[in-house]
């Protein structure tokens, strides 16, 4: 099945909005709550909220990205999920629980929407159709979740490396990814030289290019062909979710 970009419908009167799971919004719902969020910009490595901690703030990203990572006691992490223009973070504390088990890192600087959690909570009280999605949303991301705990457990560094490339693709909408060798063992939770033989054995085959802090993918059709199965299935998940919005 060809990978494609997770889409939602959007029309001109929702153009302002380029967080897509906002676009998707009926257009009551956009008029409602565009007034409730401001813009911001988010940076590198600006921590969102650490876990445990509580949520001042949900993040719609635009055209930022961020990773939800889970730490150990010992100081060691791992990206748990990656959040980009298809959702947004801080989606649990709408469920009555005021923190998160997890911290919120902006992985690539770019525009968000944010909106104070006190309100975003009172509107999915009281609003339907916010619920819905949210529920919908969540169902997704756990699905992300666990696939992820699936892949890190059973799949190959290889298999990894591409689930993570075409998932951070989808989101950014470029093929240039500007992550360093380090920095990407630190998200797979791997060895930086594991990551940097199989960056080298991917551009011996012409699927990507790598410079320095940065990874350029040539040949997304022979990543989704090598990946593991968890990043169809994640993909597929997601279009699921936005073509139940639509309906």
């Amino acid at each position: 099945m060809p990978a494609k970009k997770l889409s939602a419908k959007k029309t001109d009167s929702r153009g302002a909005i380029q967080n897509r799971l906002l676009a998707a919004f009926p257009p009551e719902g956009i008029a409602e709550f565009k007034p409730l969020t401001e813009e911001i910009d988010l940076n590198v490595g600006e921590i969102l909220y650490h876990a445990h901690e509580k949520v001042k703030y949900l993040y719609f990203p635009e055209d930022a990205m961020i990773s939800l990572l889970s730490e150990t006691l010992s100081g060691s992490s791992i990206e748990i999920a990656v959040i980009g223009d298809e959702g947004f973070v801080g989606s649990t504390t709408l469920l009555e629980e005021p923190t998160s088990p997890h911290k919120a890192v902006v992985q690539i600087a770019g525009r968000s929407r944010r909106v104070k959690q006190e309100t975003a909570a009172k509107f999915f009280q009281d609003r339907v159709f916010f619920s819905k999605m949210v529920l919908r949303y969540l169902h997704a991301m756990m699905i992300q979740m666990s696939q992820s705990s699936v892949c890190n457990s059973f799949h190959s560094v290889e298999q990894r490396m591409c689930r993570w490339l075409l998932m951070h693709y989808d989101r950014s909408g470029s093929e240039v990814l500007p992550f360093t060798h380090e920095f990407l063992a630190h998200l797979l939770g791997t060895r930086r030289e594991s990551v940097t033989q199989v960056i080298g054995k991917f551009e011996k085959l012409g699927w990507v290019k790598s410079s320095r802090g940065s990874v350029t993918i040539l040949s997304r059709k022979r990543l989704e062909t090598f990946s593991c199965e968890c990043y169809a299935i994640v993909r597929d998940e997601y279009q699921k979710m936005f073509d139940s919005f639509v309906r």
